[in-house]
């Protein structure tokens, strides 16, 4: 197997050291890790290390064993098997589970984990020991024998940071954060919005960067994506993070210079002065004093993409040990003392990896050509004024696509849209998720559903103009129920 594996170094089908990946356990909890070699990784109540895994395809099922041993390759879970559809007339109206039909205690089953014994023969004594077994059906015998496994026969998968994967995972801990953007709405919105290569998308993300990179991955590196920063209160991209986007067509510009560009205000000289270092000699021969020059740098930190975290840990510690002034002094008032550019990185690299600011021709480029479909998914922010700000980005017959936790939001929206005749076809719709279970003679939903998710706004701008006068639907009529016009009604 170690040949096979060397055959595949560098294949982005296999698995490699240093990819970040997820980790599903049992098909249930998912664990978001970078793969480093003899690196620890603890998942559920064990903890084992995953150089094992190099070279294999990603998508491949590993058993978790004793502590200290290596996972081992399975192409068949333990707890994936189907018991045959006889049931032999057997119910199970009299079980109760009290726990009083199991003979082992824990700790005979803790003395078998001491003396060597793997998963499978610790569910065997299980089997064997517990009075009732035998009287359940076949159905709840595999569902017994399925509950156990999941306790002392774990497996894991090795999944890629998809843009599902990750959405899939992230909601299961913090649904609130993504704004209860389940995966089926993050794929409806990808549609509805006709996300595709070679398009320029307008995209406004307060979920944790996960809307960013669902779009990265549908366009596959061709195209642009413009993310618009709103200013105001802010989510690190910990998502965006968690799928690392190999693709450099991810932009961050500030909605205002958008729209000034699109008012025919040229940006370039505003963001000339704002990337040049707050002391520098030429910003301040541009005019403004250094007070302001300071205060809109202090401004343009504030909203721009929270960038902690973002440099390397060992880059942090050596700017804290060649910093010896105050926490007063680093952030005092004067521009000067707000930042030292030999000792920050520049803000270009400050950002997620695949991300970089919009330079000022690709600004007017966009405002000038406009943009092919928006995406929003912003729930701090009021929908339909951010909504009413984004449309005048949009090219004629652009699709949209606005998810928001909130329905009344979104209903308030389209009543804007279609008040002010922006847009058409807008309508707001809710996604029901449900799994089945799908098994010889008892497919049927689950019992229990994915919580909550978003609702969704879609439609399509339009440009609406008055009609010239003489050709309006009710001067035609006019025309026509005139003197001596044929459309006056006849008496009979």
């Amino acid at each position: 197997m170690d040949s096979q594996r060397g055959a595949v170094v560098g294949d982005p089908d296999y698995i490699a050291e240093g990819d970040k990946v997820v980790l599903v356990v049992n098909n249930e909890k998912h664990y978001f890790e970078t793969l480093k070699a003899g690196r620890k990784v603890k998942l559920g109540n064990k903890t084992a290390i995953l150089d094992v895994v190099f070279g294999h395809p990603y998508g491949s099922v590993f058993q978790l064993s004793s502590e200290g041993a290596d996972p081992t390759r399975v192409y068949k879970a333990m707890n994936t098997g189907q018991s045959a559809a006889v049931t032999e007339g057997r119910s199970n109206k009299d079980l109760v589970d009290d726990n009083s039909a199991q003979q082992l205690t824990a700790q005979d089953i803790q003395l078998m984990k001491d003396s060597g014994k793997e998963g499978p023969e610790i569910i065997d004594a299980l089997v064997a020991n517990s009075s009732t077994f035998q009287e359940r059906t076949e159905f709840s015998q595999d569902k017994y024998k399925k509950k156990k496994a999941k306790k002392y026969c774990p497996y894991f998968t090795v999944l890629r940071p998809t843009a599902m994967n990750v959405c899939e995972g992230v909601f299961q801990y913090a649904a609130g954060q993504l704004g209860y953007l389940r995966p089926d709405i993050l794929a409806i919105m990808l549609c509805m919005g006709n996300v595709a290569a070679h398009k320029k998308v307008l995209v406004v993300d307060t979920c944790l960067g996960l809307l960013i990179g669902a779009v990265s991955e549908k366009m596959g590196g061709f195209g642009d994506i413009c993310v618009a920063d709103c200013g105001g209160r802010r989510q690190k991209p910990d998502a965006l993070k968690k799928m690392q986007p190999r693709h450099q067509n991810i932009y961050a510009a500030k909605l205002s210079d958008l729209k000034a560009a699109q008012e025919g205000v040229d940006v370039k000289c505003a963001g000339t002065q704002s990337d040049q270092p707050p002391g520098s000699s030429q910003g301040a021969e541009a005019g403004p004093s250094s007070a302001e020059a300071g205060a809109v740098e202090r401004w343009r930190e504030e909203i721009m993409p929270d960038n902690e975290g973002e440099i390397p840990m060992e880059d942090r510690v050596e700017d804290t040990q060649c910093s010896t002034a105050t926490e007063s002094d680093r952030f005092g008032s004067q521009p000067e003392q707000l930042l030292e550019g030999s000792q920050r990185r520049p803000r270009s690299q400050q950002l997620v990896a695949g991300m970089q600011h919009a330079d000022s021709a690709q600004i007017n480029g966009w405002a000038e050509d406009g943009f092919d479909s928006c995406l929003v998914a912003a729930p701090l922010h009021h929908t339909s004024s951010l909504m009413q700000q984004l449309m005048p980005l949009l090219k004629p017959s652009a699709p949209f696509a606005a998810s928001s936790p909130y329905l009344h939001a979104l209903v308030e929206c389209r009543d804007d849209l279609l008040r002010g005749r922006m847009a058409a076809m807008v309508e707001v719709q809710e996604s029901f998720w449900r799994e089945y279970q799908v098994l010889p003679e008892r497919t049927h939903p689950q019992m229990d559903s994915k919580g909550p998710g978003a609702y969704l706004l879609s439609g399509v701008k339009i440009i609406f103009s008055d009609p010239p006068p003489g050709s309006a639907p009710n001067g035609a009529r006019a025309h026509r129920g005139g003197k001596g016009g044929r459309g006056k009604r006849q008496r009979r």
